[in-house]
């Protein structure tokens, strides 16, 4: 699975111009044809906390807990994955 950026799909609805920054940081609106009734908020996770892990390709995050109880789970990912996140947060796209 390669990224792909918003502007690599043909014939997309919404489009490009539909997502718009917010002055939250991190979030992203997405507008329909009528935004003032039809938009829908994205929310994107900071990054501080995904740890990556050298010499793996897989393409997700990994949750670890140490039991049902831990409330501070800790995440992986592999570097080419932790790059296409990058890359989709600067796109703005969810």
């Amino acid at each position: 699975m390669e990224y792909k950026g918003l502007a690599e799909y043909p014939n997309t609805y919404p489009n490009i111009n539909s997502y718009k920054n917010t002055n939250l940081p991190g979030t992203v609106v997405l507008n329909g044809v009528y935004p003032e009734r039809n938009s829908k908020e994205f929310k994107f996770e900071l990054l501080d906390n995904l740890q990556i892990l050298p010499d793996t390709t897989f393409k997700f995050i990994l949750i670890l807990k140490d039991s049902k109880a831990d409330l501070e789970p800790k995440y992986y990912t592999s570097d080419a994955f932790y790059s296409s996140i990058e890359i989709s947060i600067i796109d703005k796209n969810p």
